[in-house]
């Protein structure tokens, strides 16, 4: 087994980790030889394990929020469609309405 090396600023390198040992306040931390960072103690990990479930509880608030909104839209817009359906209707029952009756004046009075 290869003894522990000291490197530049005190800290040490396991080869059986392939991790260095730094001191990082009052704990010798194993660091991540690819990212640098200290790997997460268990506490570390819980903790942000605890803050990621609130954010995700967060967004799916507003999920839920947003699809309800989405569904109210989509009523009104289906109401709103019907209601220019109607009077899309109306508008043409009343145009035949008045064709008819200025047809019949038209018959009435043929020199006007």
């Amino acid at each position: 087994m290869e003894p522990i090396k000291t490197l530049a600023g005190g800290s040490l390198y396991s080869p059986l980790l392939g991790a260095e040992l730094r001191q990082v306040g009052e704990f010798l931390r194993v660091i991540d030889p690819t990212t640098g960072l200290p790997f997460l103690t268990p506490m570390e990990t819980q903790e942000r394990l605890t803050d990621t479930e609130g954010r995700l509880t967060d967004v799916q608030g507003r999920l839920t929020d947003a699809k309800e909104q989405l569904s109210l839209e989509k009523r009104g817009r289906l109401v709103m469609q019907e209601q220019l359906s109607e009077e899309k209707q109306a508008r043409l029952a009343m145009e035949e309405t008045l064709r008819d009756a200025l047809a019949r004046l038209a018959e009435r009075n043929p020199s006007a």
